[in-house]
C-alpha cells in the first residue's frame, strides 16, 4: 500500500511539472533554449504553483558581454499580473525582483549562450529562495491590481 501511495505521489508531481508553463517574456534566443531544454531549476514546481495561484507572468531581462577577461551574463526577473496584460496588452512590472550574475573565463559566444540559459534558471530559482523579495513582489502586484482594473 505504501508503494502504491508513493507511486501516485511521484506520478502527480511529474504531471504537475509537465503541465506547468511559465508564462512570460524574454528574448527570442533564450526562448529557443527553453523550448529545446526546458527549465531545470530546483524551485520550479514551487514557483509554478505560486504563479498559477496569483495569476502572474514572468518578465526576464538579460545583459551579456564578452570582455578581455571573461564572459558575463546578468539576468533580472520581475513579475506582472497576467489579467492586466491580457486586457491591455501591457506588462506592468514589479519594482522588486531577483537578479543573478554568471561569469566564465571562456570568452566565446557559445559559452555566452550557455551562460544565458544557466543564469535565467538561477534567477528564477532565486525568486522562490528569497521569501522577502517574493512577498514584496506579491504586495506590489496587489497594489497594481487595486489601481489598474
Amino acid at each position: 500500500m505504501k508503494k502504491i501511495i508513493a507511486l501516485i505521489i511521484l506520478a502527480t508531481s511529474s504531471i504537475t511539472y509537465a503541465d506547468c508553463v511559465i508564462k512570460g517574456s524574454h528574448n527570442s534566443r533564450l526562448g529557443e533554449m527553453i523550448q529545446k531544454d526546458g527549465w531545470y531549476f530546483e524551485n520550479f514546481n514551487e514557483l509554478c504553483e505560486e504563479l498559477k495561484q496569483h495569476d502572474l507572468g514572468v518578465h526576464i531581462t538579460q545583459m551579456e558581454f564578452i570582455s578581455d577577461a571573461q564572459t558575463t551574463v546578468t539576468t533580472s526577473v520581475r513579475m506582472y499580473p497576467q489579467e492586466i496584460y491580457s486586457k491591455y496588452g501591457r506588462r506592468v512590472l514589479s519594482d522588486f525582483g531577483h537578479t543573478s550574475m554568471s561569469i566564465h573565463p571562456e570568452k566565446t559566444t557559445l559559452r555566452m549562450e550557455k551562460l544565458k540559459y544557466e543564469d535565467a534558471n538561477n534567477a528564477l530559482n532565486g525568486v522562490m529562495s528569497n521569501k522577502v523579495t517574493w512577498n514584496e513582489m506579491l504586495d506590489q502586484m496587489a497594489y497594481i491590481r487595486k489601481y489598474i482594473k
